[in-house]
């Protein structure tokens, strides 16, 4: 039986979309996982593996750009939508850093002294190029 094109365009933007919202809940599946993992050490991803579930992040995104040449769909980066991203993309920056921090603390005071100071510099110029973007 020969599907229609339409039908066909209809079940690929259909994909496109779903696999969209599955990329934005898997992301927020790995934070949270990253959270657990670093208030509960050695559960969680002993039971899970972190490549595994990045390979399927990857797998996503290039499903989702395959998705999306066929429908012909471009992404728009308007000023207004950009401004709410690095909003988001700044409290990231943040989240981490604090995971990281965290991660750190059983070590040497001079070593977190020196990591903390090259990743408030890495954070400085990231906040410097996201801030000049929105100009």
């Amino acid at each position: 039986m020969v599907m229609k094109q339409s039908t066909k365009q209809q079940l690929e933007l259909l994909a496109y979309k779903l696999l969209y919202d599955v990329f934005f809940l898997w992301i927020l599946a790995v934070i949270f996982l990253l959270i657990a993992q670093n208030i509960l050490p050695n559960y969680f991803f002993s039971q899970i593996s972190l490549a595994k579930m990045i390979f399927g992040l990857f797998a996503i995104v290039f499903l989702i750009g395959f998705f999306g040449k066929r429908q012909n769909i471009l992404i728009d980066s308007n000023q207004e939508n950009s401004k709410k991203i690095s909003k988001i993309f700044i409290f990231l920056l943040i989240l981490s850093a604090l995971l990281i921090v965290n991660s750190f603390r059983n070590l040497e005071i001079h070593f977190l002294i020196i990591s903390s100071l090259s990743a408030l510099i890495v954070f400085f110029f990231f906040l410097k190029i996201i801030l000049s973007n929105q100009k």
